[in-house]
């Protein structure tokens, strides 16, 4: 497996970070980039659900906004 799919694999190996807001952001990108729109608003959700601070809220709903038009 190479590029996105093998990137994906790699970052849902590390579940243990699963509570950190980046790991689902970035699993969030490469779902999308995969053409997985369900699954990427999904980890959108979740990172938006753990975002710290309210710029980082925003640029995650807008990113999940953008692809969903």
């Amino acid at each position: 497996m190479k590029g996105r799919g093998a990137a994906l694999a790699q970052l849902e190996q590390l579940l243990i970070l699963s509570t950190v807001n980046s790991y689902h952001a970035r699993k969030a990108d490469l779902l999308r980039l995969l053409g997985r729109g369900r699954d990427a608003a999904l980890a959108y959700g979740r990172a938006i659900d753990l975002a710290e601070g309210l710029a980082e809220r925003r640029f995650l709903e807008e990113r999940l906004a953008s692809f969903q038009d």
